[in-house]
């Protein structure tokens, strides 16, 4: 069958979309057609057409985009569109709507929640939009074919929905951590992977640090990812300056997501401070990659407290949990990791043997090809 994936959000080599997805779906046999923003106007990769939208500096412009992506996808007439962003559900309604195919809503995130912490939007717009998200998302899903979700703690919005929900958590693929090559020698690093944003910790960085550097004063924090805003940025430099250890962290930037291993091959201790915010409790929050990369290369987590993480970890002991707001009881438990490498070797091991087992990719990945064998009857 023919499938076209689409989004105005996301670049083409997204790690879910075409990584994970797109290539499970080549893999079991589909054509698979990708329509994502991109420099290039049309490519092909390990078998996938990806057809490049205009990118827009200003999202102001991005509505532009949906008017090109429904003309390129309906030019495609495939047999199933599977779209990533909330903001073409009214293409997909439209689609199934002009050529009776079917719909797929992949959603990655509590969007309705999302918005609240977006610094991009004027406060005084940020809780209308999530009150009109939170009717529009469920009303306009209903006419799906199907909807996927990446944690369990999204299929309640969709409850009244009568068509099939599959869960595609974001776990790492299996053959990227085949094998692991441990370069950490005597460092004492330790790394964060991701968006760094407030909510996920990252003005609480340079105070968890403060206290590490002062018990190991040869520890460095390495950063693998971009800051949402350029005021995130500030302020979290500004903190690390108050404390006067700037030399202790390291920014990587943007890693490829075939590159990762190499430098959480270097790292002892694998953080995620992910902040509650009244608007965000941690009960609605999802679990990011970042935290099966890090089982995946055997180092041990040190994390915020959140019941979906805790239900991951419950009876893993791959790493501590911890009051998320308090940036000493995330540097004790650094520093507890770092002072008994036999307990962080063990909790290491027993991350990496839970990736290998269940939490990979290739685990679930059946789930997708299921999913289109069910909705497009095969």
């Amino acid at each position: 069958m023919k499938i076209c994936i689409m989004t105005t959000v996301h670049e083409p080599f997204d790690v879910r979309i075409f990584h994970k997805e797109a290539k499970t779906l080549v893999n079991a046999g589909h054509e698979v057609v990708l329509i994502a923003p991109s420099e290039v106007k049309e490519q092909v990769r390990d078998e996938i057409r990806i057809i490049g939208l205009p990118r827009y500096k200003r999202r102001l412009f991005r509505p532009l985009n949906w008017i090109n992506i429904l003309w390129i996808g309906l030019q495609q007439k495939a047999d199933a569109y599977h779209f990533h962003d909330i903001e073409l559900l009214p293409i997909g309604i439209l689609i199934k709507m002009l050529l009776r195919k079917c719909v797929v809503y992949d959603v990655h995130e509590h969007i309705e929640l999302k918005v609240l912490n977006k610094e991009w939007i004027p406060k005084i717009l940020r809780r209308p939009i999530s009150s009109f998200i939170k009717w529009f998302e469920p009303f306009l899903a209903q006419y799906m074919s199907a909807i996927v979700i990446v944690m369990e703690n999204q299929r309640r919005k969709f409850a009244h929905i009568g068509c099939p929900i599959v869960t595609l958590y974001n776990f790492p693929k299996k053959d990227l951590f085949s094998s692991i090559h441990s370069k950490k020698g005597d460092s004492q690093n330790i790394i964060f992977v991701g968006g760094l944003s407030v909510t996920r910790g990252a003005l609480i960085l340079g105070e968890i640090m403060n206290w590490v550097v002062k018990k190991h004063p040869d520890a460095s924090l390495l950063i693998a990812g971009k800051f949402d805003t350029l005021d995130t940025e500030k302020r979290m430099l500004e903190c690390f300056k108050k404390y006067h250890i700037e030399d202790h962290l390291k920014f990587l930037g943007y890693i490829p997501h075939d590159e990762l291993k190499r430098y959480l091959n270097q790292a002892r201790v694998g953080i995620f401070p992910l902040q509650p915010t009244s608007e965000y409790p941690m009960e609605c929050q999802c679990l990011p990659t970042k935290l099966f990369e890090y089982m995946a290369c055997e180092i041990p987590i040190v994390g915020s407290k959140m019941p979906a993480l805790e239900e991951v970890m419950r009876d893993l002991n791959c790493g501590i949990l911890v009051e998320p707001t308090d940036p000493k009881k995330h540097a004790e438990a650094i520093i507890y990791l770092l002072d008994n490498p036999r307990v962080a070797k063990q909790m290491g091991e027993n991350g990496r043997r839970a990736f290998l087992e269940r939490c990979n990719w290739e685990a679930i990945s059946d789930r997708l090809v299921n999913l289109y064998r069910e909705v497009l009857r095969c």
